[in-house]
């Protein structure tokens, strides 16, 4: 009562048996059951999923091809264990690169009070990080502003800077007092006006805020740019400083309703006076169910009260040198990158490039090993911690439990004279799979993962842009 067929997926082809579900000859569990679907007689049957097909193979009641009733579960006695599902599935944006781009995405040529600093001119306001051994920038000044001439116009550099971030801008509807979000907003097409993006407020209610950001998001995105919602946690310290400046802080719930309804590439999660927006972002995640990546932002300006914050921050993008930026920007929207801060009032000073943190998964097991290791420690010491719901574990290994929805690594190298680089990984989407092989039905669950593995895909690592 044994057929061998050819299962094809994702252009990886192998043997197995079918045998009947009934069958206990062979000690399978029907826990392995492709779906225990029933083939009307006379279906060629050629096409199962968008997956796979079954070559040529006629399956339903009393088919001679097979023999079988149309019930019919996987059996693994042709010994190949591709065939053995896994609990659960980890979903990785990163790529396997020891090199990694040096990148800010926001930064002011223009002093935060007119009357502290110079206006730089684009050469200048670049030079001050290309100096530091940054490969990306953006230029973020607020908009609209009169003393900002050409705030979305690209910039020609002398020399030319193949990391310069065209057309990016901080957009901020505020008035003194009234409390209103930031949005960065990077690389719109050329020639984007303020009518293209400009959305009048509405109020500062938190429904209004949830909606006035919602609707710059959705322009920007309409303009074909990528949008970071900034420093969601400035609140008190920036009023302590500037008590009659904004209130730029963004409630928890407010960025779960943004992020669910405009789906933004990414939040701030740390800028020197927002210290506590890691904790809103994990809320985020934990609550719409999808990744929302992070950055970390200087947010410096030319003056005097900014200096200590040029520099003290970046984004990490696997790459090589000379990459431009439309490469870098694929990564990014992709979620292939880490954050990089160094503790409040310190910024990257040695003489050498900075640590690199690298995140690799392993999902040929029953549960997903997610590893994490420091390159270029330069005899500095290293902690590592797995940031799941259930709290954070030590070690620079995880194995994972398929309860975790996501998890996050974050490193934190010593560099003495108490400072601290402090590193966060993305998070690392996990998809926990029945013994079906079907999603779960906690609404995590990735159906065509979990079809794809039983089926000799193994390259489930690949990013899934929530952006489009």
């Amino acid at each position: 009562m044994k057929q061998i067929v050819t299962l094809m997926a994702s252009a990886v082809i192998f043997s197995t048996t079918l045998v009947a579900h009934a069958d206990t000859s062979t000690g399978y569990s029907p826990d392995f059951a492709i779906e225990n679907r029933t083939y009307i007689p006379g279906d060629a049957a050629t096409s199962y999923s968008d997956l796979f097909t079954i070559d040529n193979h006629t399956l339903g009641g009393g088919d001679s091809s097979t023999g079988f009733s149309g019930i019919f579960s996987i059996c693994n006695t042709c010994g190949d264990t591709r065939a053995r599902p896994p609990a659960a599935i980890a979903r990785s944006p990163y790529t396997d690169n020891p090199h990694q781009l040096r990148g800010q995405f926001h930064a002011h040529s223009v002093p935060d009070k007119l009357w502290a600093g110079p206006v730089l001119n684009d050469n200048d306001f670049a030079n001050k990080y290309r100096n530091l051994g940054y490969d990306f920038l953006a230029l973020t000044n607020h908009w609209p502003d009169a003393i900002v001439t050409r705030p979305i116009s690209p910039v020609s550099l002398n020399p030319v800077w193949d990391g310069w971030v065209p057309c990016s801008v901080e957009l901020t509807y505020g008035t003194n007092g009234v409390r209103d979000g930031h949005l960065i907003s990077i690389d719109m097409k050329q020639g984007t006006t303020t009518t293209d993006i400009e959305y009048p407020r509405t109020g500062e209610s938190p429904r209004d805020v949830a909606y006035n950001m919602t609707t710059r998001i959705q322009r920007v995105h309409n303009q074909g740019g990528m949008a970071f919602i900034a420093h969601p946690d400035a609140n008190g310290i920036m009023l302590r400083y500037f008590p009659t400046g904004h209130d730029y802080s963004i409630t928890t719930d407010e960025l779960v309703q943004i992020c669910r309804n405009s789906k933004p590439e990414g939040i701030s999660i740390y800028q020197v006076m927002s210290p506590n927006a890691e904790a809103k972002w994990d809320r985020v995640l934990q609550t719409c169910g999808f990744p929302v990546w992070g950055c970390s932002e200087d947010d410096w300006h030319p003056d005097a009260y900014y200096a200590p914050l040029l520099g003290s921050t970046w984004i990490g993008v696997p790459g090589n040198p000379g990459t431009p930026w439309s490469s870098i920007r694929s990564e990014v929207t992709k979620g292939n990158f880490y954050a990089y801060w160094v503790s409040k009032g310190s910024r990257w000073t040695e003489s050498y490039d900075p640590p690199t943190m690298h995140v690799t998964v392993d999902n040929s097991g029953t549960y997903p090993v997610i590893s994490a290791q420091i390159n270029d420690l330069n005899g500095h010491n290293a902690t590592f911690h797995f940031k799941t719901k259930e709290g954070y574990f030590g070690g620079s290994t995880y194995t994972c439990n398929g309860n975790e929805h996501y998890v996050r690594v974050q490193a934190d190298v010593d560099l003495g004279w108490g400072r601290t680089l402090y590193i966060r990984s993305q998070p690392i989407w996990i998809d926990p799979i029945d013994q079906t092989g079907a999603a779960s039905s906690s609404g995590f669950g990735n159906p065509d993962l979990a079809l794809r593995w039983r089926y000799g895909d193994r390259h489930l690592c690949a990013p899934v842009s929530v952006h489009g």
